[in-house]
């Protein structure tokens, strides 16, 4: 089995860009970075 290192490193970033929009909301609200963070992800 060959592993898509391209596809794991997309699915990493979009997953930890998901969580770290999801902790930023709360405390802050929605700022212009967590909607710059929103829409890169």
């Amino acid at each position: 089995m060959k592993i898509d290192w391209l596809g794991a490193a997309l699915v990493a970033l979009v997953l930890g860009g998901f969580q770290a929009l999801i902790e930023a909301v709360p405390q802050d609200g929605l700022t212009t970075n967590n909607l710059i963070l929103g829409g890169a992800v």
